[in-house]
């Protein structure tokens, strides 16, 4: 499996800080799945840079990009991702063609084409490479890439020809070439609202009738001559048979004989090459009757295929339709003007009438509604929103009018976000489909070697004569062919994942996708993922005399210099009770414990137990007191005195013991929380919600370093977090699933799963489809392979022919298909559970 090397933007000189610095990063990457090695390389002026060694069928760019982000560093901008739509990607051979092109070319890291999805994902250095070199590769094979992928950060439109786009994502994009302009280039700029080509729709071969139907009406005409011949044959005209049969040959093998001859131009032999050189070879043998019916029943069943293939793409298409093209922008002088949504710009306002699709993202400046959010969230219940709410693009907006602020352009909104995750995700690889990959690569030359074998072994031994041998060769070639076995995992990753997507549930790969009913155990953070991420202060505890409203002041005065949820409670308690922060100098963050000022030459500190060395035993009793109310407390200091005590409560989400039960009934053996917060607050919140394990008092690092030990007790484990403080496990865990899809984009990319409805509620409904998934895989490759076998033996003992062979060989690509195509109707289920009022 090929390996790309990159390195981080920073150029490092490693004193003591740094080398502590480069142990954590290097420690972060140690273990990480799909990363072979993470070291230190030295420069020629004495400077060093950490190189990352990973394999990209596994680990995209995206990914450890976000992951390098929550440590501080980045990776260089030269790194860039580039995603085509390939709409003429007409068989699965396809994908070694277009990987082909790319062999052994200067400044690739990673190539990942899908069949199913038409796509193909290029990771490349854009100082060896450039976006114009790359597209033009991709037409030197054969192919017309279009665009698929658009991000805000990328303002890069190359035009190849009259209908030709590519656009490049992820970064600040640096080309080698300069793109070639056309007047007509402008055309191509809002076909699509959210920047994402339609994957569904099926212009392989153009556009009219011909276009769509090409492969069919080619099958349906060899298919009539066929037909015709057989008549003249048994009516006594055999030569008149036998011409009409060879001109039979023209549109039967016109089907495959662009794919046939790309291959053999790569020096490769693939099904549909094997498919016309068998039908000659039947030929050739005086028997153009079956040669014909071959060419016919290969072609009727490619069509079919394709049908079925597209019945799984359009379950895609939901997502691609919800996107709104237009948008009724309010102007200054309060008329309306609608205006397509590429054109919208941050802060401008749009109006939303009842029953009309929200065209972005935004906040409610003026109006009431209830919002349709399944689109988005899979709630199946519409959510009331008022001012101040935030809605997104694709949702559908009830009886009120809604006046909405934009706060995200079109390229970025929620919707287009999931769209291009989807996209990257069709072209990541599962572990199984590798496999079958793997097999086929040993598979199909052992195969040549046999059938040359059949051939000429049985006529040189006198066994059989030369016909008779060739014949069954060709049986078993025909038999042999791993078609049924290239679909059976990647149609069932594509329908799994739009599946859990209509589910809220974002899985960002087929490999995410099958280690997820892997899965034994899972690790929960506590705030933000069992509870509300909503903490209200419940206590305040004055020490040594203090006056409250003075330990207010200080306290507001440190935290409002905290993003931390529990300093924005103390921000709300203080501002609703009128407190007047003091002015403080000095302030620092103290990750994972508080918040340090300075005011009249004395230290203020806020924190958690960790943030200081020695407590008093009589403030430690009181403390404790505060905590077995089940309050996280934050004590103050102010010089060598402690001056208060505030006690924090967060709810716990509403049903949360419901889910975690259905969690359980899922499959999941052990579930465990992992919180920052102190082991008495933990221990009570568990209790109460039936958590069979809880490890309290764990900064960032303890948490990466829990994920690892359960990592070697349980096997497969995931990691459910919502801040970046929790990308470090998510990362290390088999799964990493981020709660909400609104919420921090780091955490989100270095993520496996999205909870786009920011509730666990879904999750064992994507751990059943996981499951459901992985047994029809299991179901597809069993078919594929028994139907090789069966084909094989049946051709070596005499009891099947060519056209027998054929027909079950496309019949089995068709049973593959259907059903992977069962997962669109699956339903979770689950016993009957109790409720505990949380």
């Amino acid at each position: 499996m090929k390996k790309a090397k990159i390195y981080l933007e920073d150029i490092i000189n490693l004193n003591v800080a740094d080398e502590i610095q480069k142990n954590n990063i290097l420690h972060l990457f140690s273990e990480q799945n799909g990363i072979e090695l993470a070291h230190i390389t030295d420069l020629d002026n004495g400077m060093h840079q950490i190189c990352i060694h990973y394999t990209p069928n596994i680990v995209t760019l995206n990914s450890l990009r976000a992951l390098l982000q929550t440590q501080g560093y980045d990776l260089s901008n030269n790194y860039q991702t580039a995603v085509f739509a390939i709409q003429d990607m007409g068989c699965n051979d396809c994908i070694l063609s277009l990987e082909y092109a790319f062999k052994d070319q200067k400044g690739i890291l990673g190539v990942s084409a899908s069949y199913v999805g038409k796509n193909i994902r290029i990771e490349f250095n854009s100082t060896e490479i450039g976006v114009i070199e790359i597209g033009n590769l991709i037409i030197m094979a054969g192919f017309k890439p279009q665009i698929m992928q658009e991000q805000s950060t990328i303002k890069t439109n190359f035009v190849f020809d009259d209908s030709v786009k590519i656009n490049v994502g992820s970064g600040h994009a640096k080309h080698v070439n300069k793109p070639h302009h056309h007047d007509h280039s402008h055309n191509h700029n809002h076909k699509h609202g959210s920047g994402c080509h339609d994957l569904t729709s099926d212009h392989s071969h153009g556009d009219g009738v011909w276009g769509k139907y090409k492969e069919l009406i080619l099958s349906i005409s060899t298919g009539l001559l066929w037909a015709i011949g057989l008549i003249l044959h048994y009516n006594g005209s055999p030569q008149m048979a036998n011409i009409i049969w060879s001109l039979a040959y023209i549109p039967g093998g016109a089907i495959t004989l662009k794919d046939t001859i790309r291959a053999l131009i790569q020096r490769r032999f693939n099904i549909e090459g094997l498919m016309i050189f068998a039908a000659i070879g039947a030929g050739l043998l005086g028997q153009l009757n079956e040669g014909v019916l071959l060419l016919f029943l290969f072609g009727i069943g490619h069509a079919l295929e394709h049908f079925a293939l597209n019945k799984a793409r359009r379950s895609i298409k939901s997502l691609t339709d919800m996107s709104p093209k237009k948008a009724l922008l309010k102007l200054d002088n309060g008329n309306t003007q609608e205006i397509l949504v590429t054109e919208l710009k941050l802060t401008q306002v749009v109006v939303v009438k009842s029953g009309q699709v929200i065209p972005c993202d935004g906040i409610i400046i003026s109006g009431y509604s209830s919002v349709n959010q399944a689109a988005i969230t899979g709630e199946s219940i519409p959510v009331d929103k008022n001012i101040s709410d935030s809605v997104f693009a694709g949702t559908m907006n009830g009886d009120g009018l809604l006046e909405i602020e934009v706060s995200k352009l079109a390229q970025d909104t929620t919707l287009a976000r999931m769209l291009r995750m989807i996209t990257e995700a069709d072209t990541q690889k599962s572990p199984t489909q590798m496999f079958a990959e793997k097999v086929e690569r040993i598979f199909v030359p052992l195969v040549l070697i046999g059938v040359v074998l059949i051939a000429v072994i049985p006529p040189l031994m006198g066994w059989l004569t030369w016909s008779n041998s060739i014949l069954k060769a060709i049986i078993v070639l025909v038999s042999a062919s791993p078609c049924a076995l290239a679909l059976a995992t990647p149609v069932a990753v594509l329908v799994g994942i739009s599946r859990a997507a209509r589910e809220g549930v974002l899985i960002k790969g087929g490999m995410h996708l099958e280690n997820l009913g892997k899965i034994t155990a899972i690790a929960m953070d506590k705030t933000g993922t069992l509870t509300q991420a909503k903490p209200e202060v419940k206590s305040i505890v004055c020490l040594n005399n203090t006056n409250e409203d003075y330990l207010l002041s200080l306290v507001y005065g440190l935290e409002q210099h905290s993003a931390h949820p529990l300093a924005n409670a103390i921000i709300q308690y203080c501002q609703q009770k009128n407190i007047v922060a003091i002015a403080l100098d000095n302030i620092q963050n103290i990750s994972g414990k508080g918040v340090r000022g300075n005011i009249d030459g004395k230290n203020i500190l806020i924190g958690s137990r960790k943030m200081f060395e020695n407590i008093p035993a009589e403030i430690d009793d009181q403390v404790l007191k505060v905590e077995q109310q089940g309050c996280t407390i934050m004590l103050v200091q102010f010089g060598e005195e402690f001056i208060g005590i505030i006690g924090i409560a967060d709810s716990i989400r509403e049903h949360m013991s419901i889910t975690l039960q259905q969690i359980k009934q899922s499959g999941i053996e052990k579930i465990i929380m992992l919180t920052g917060d102190n082991q008495i607050v933990a221990d009570s919140i568990a209790k109460e919600l039936g958590v069979d394990e809880v490890r309290a008092n764990l900064l960032p690092e303890d948490k990466v370093a829990a994920i690892r030990e359960l990592n070697l007790q349980y096997n497969f484990t995931a990691m459910v977090g919502d801040g970046v403080n929790d990308a470090p496990a998510m990362a290390n865990a088999t799964v990493g699933i981020a709660m909400g899809g609104t919420k921090t984009d780091v955490a989100i990319e270095a993520s496996s799963i999205v909870l786009m409805n920011d509730s666990l509620d879904k999750l064992p409904i994507a751990i059943q489809l996981s499951k459901k998934a992985n047994s029809i895989i299991r179901q597809n490759l069993f078919i594929s392979l028994g139907v090789v076998v069966l084909l094989v033996i049946g051709g070596l003992v005499g009891i099947t022919n060519v056209v027998f062979a054929v027909g079950i060989h496309e019949g089995s690509s068709l049973v593959v298909i259907f059903n992977a195509l069962r997962l669109l109707y699956f339903k979770a289920k689950f016993n009957s559970v109790s409720y505990s009022g949380n």
